[in-house]
């Protein structure tokens, strides 16, 4: 399978792990409509800011929509050879589905979940916009800008995991019921769906075990295996640590929101 591919699979699983996970911690706040009321100190209700956000979260999509179909034209313009930027026209075609998709959703944004799936869908866009250039920079072996976007990755990725735990908490504080108990006993309240998560996590280990062996690959097809190595072991021993490292810390940091 392409890395193209296995890329825009991981996204996609990693999008679909995230709605989910709000779901599973307040269904009824997921889909809950927002208030139209105004609050006393309130300028405007909770309804019209989400409208007036949701708008320029269309404005942003379609812009970074133009910039990347403007780069798949440029790219295939230059090149002579579609084939070699093959796998960076694939994550770019995905971005810019989701950038149309955060534009498409604005309609539907006076329930919360569509709202939060629009916002996904334009950070998503984001980080395949910048994937993009790193795979086009691998494959062309240039690895000083590999490194150098890499860090930013690094960077605009850890910023958005706060984004999101600042949501998993919003949605655990409007619970109606709040489940004041240890983490322990809201595991086994909910195991069918934790069961769920825990497959998801599973198959994340997959695709990103694939995504790390098909690296390994390019790398030892350019001749930079200076070290032998199994690139399945190393794929495998990446992929589960990198999912630990995520899933674990979003347990704690859930686990410190229940018990506080």
């Amino acid at each position: 399978m392409d890395l193209g591919i296995l890329i825009i699979i991981a996204f996609s699983l990693w999008l679909f792990i995230e709605i989910l996970l709000l779901i599973i911690v307040n269904k009824n706040f997921s889909f809950s409509i927002f208030e139209l009321k105004k609050d006393k100190n309130a300028i405007e209700s909770e309804k019209e800011r989400i409208r007036k956000e949701s708008s320029l979260y269309g404005t942003r999509a379609l812009t970074l929509g133009g910039l990347i179909f403007a780069g798949i034209s440029l790219l295939i313009g230059t090149t002579n050879d579609i084939n070699s930027i093959k796998n960076t026209l694939l994550i770019l075609i995905y971005g810019f589905s989701l950038c149309l998709c955060s534009y498409k959703i604005e309609v539907l944004s006076d329930k919360r979940i569509y709202w939060t799936l629009q916002e996904k869908c334009l950070n998503f866009g984001y980080l395949t916009l910048l994937v993009s250039f790193i795979v086009y920079f691998f494959e062309k072996q240039y690895y000083e800008f590999v490194y150098l976007l890499l860090i930013f990755l690094i960077t605009i990725s850890f910023i958005h995991f706060l984004e999101y735990y600042s949501d998993i908490k919003l949605y655990y504080e409007h619970q109606e019921n709040k489940i004041m108990v240890n983490k322990k006993k809201f595991f086994e309240k909910k195991p069918a769906k934790i069961a769920m998560v825990i497959s998801l996590m599973v198959a994340l280990i997959v695709l990103l075990t694939e995504v790390v062996r098909k690296l390994i690959e390019y790398i030892s097809d350019l001749g930079l295996n200076l070290i032998k190595f199994d690139s399945e072991l190393y794929g495998y021993g990446i992929g589960i640590l990198v999912t630990i490292l995520i899933l674990s810390y979003f347990l704690k940091k859930f686990s410190e929101g229940l018990e506080e």
